[in-house]
């Protein structure tokens, strides 16, 4: 069995790309885009979890809320694509209103806060997507209502072309601004799996599952996020 997936990334040049399928007992996953970003492991995560793709051998990571992924040393960049899969499996995580289960991410940064869509969070939000430019967040909150992220395996990107940051759910443009300073750099260090804010005392961790995280330093077009989304079917 084969999955044209991991191909159709890596023929698109992502500057890091974690599979997520490193065997028990490592410290760190392996990025296979050839640049050698290592993603750590930090806290209680499992591993060799069912994975987002069919006819694949390679697994996918989980957390019940206590683990987390740190990724350190990424180049700023203008332009940049973030994505990956979610698997969440309670609308209710947290308790809170916004019910934010962490795919990639930190305060002040980049960061992508997947929410339960219409079987959870009482405002009904896809999630909680932003880039931190010039101290500012530029934030994007899509609708919801007519959504569900609950127990299924669903791609996400978050894209950014200079003044314009886009969000894609299973290859389909979801939400969009274009008001961000062109010439602004992003930093995209961050973690998967858990945020924190220690001054803020906040934290928004996943309860579910991960797979598949790659990181460019382009906008990807929403032909290409679709390209990358069909391939897995």
């Amino acid at each position: 069995n084969f999955n044209p997936y991991p191909a159709v990334i890596l023929n698109d040049n992502p500057i890091a790309y974690w599979r997520l399928g490193d065997p028990a007992g490592s410290t760190g996953f392996q990025d296979i885009s050839g640049n050698g970003y290592v993603a750590t492991q930090n806290g209680n995560i499992t591993r060799q979890s069912g994975g987002a793709l069919a006819n694949d051998s390679d697994r996918a990571i989980s957390s019940n809320g206590t683990g987390k992924v740190i990724i350190s040393n990424l180049p700023s960049v203008k332009d940049f694509t973030v994505e990956g899969w979610t698997y969440l499996t309670d609308p209710n995580w947290n308790n809170t209103e916004f019910n934010n289960n962490t795919l990639y991410g930190k305060f002040g940064k980049a960061r992508m806060l997947i929410r339960p869509g219409s079987t959870g969070s009482r405002t009904k939000t896809l999630g909680y997507f932003g880039v931190t430019l010039n101290g500012q967040e530029y934030l994007l909150q899509p609708d919801g209502k007519d959504f569900n992220n609950i127990n299924q395996w669903v791609h996400w990107a978050m894209a950014r072309s200079r003044n314009t940051l886009t969000v894609y759910r299973n290859g389909v443009q979801v939400a969009q601004r274009t008001d961000l300073p062109s010439d602004a750099s992003a930093d995209l260090n961050g973690m998967l799996l858990t945020m924190d804010n220690t001054a803020a005392n906040t934290r928004y961790s996943l309860k579910g599952s991960i797979d598949e995280v790659a990181i460019y330093n382009i906008a990807l077009s929403q032909s290409q996020i679709q390209t990358h989304f069909n391939s897995t079917r």
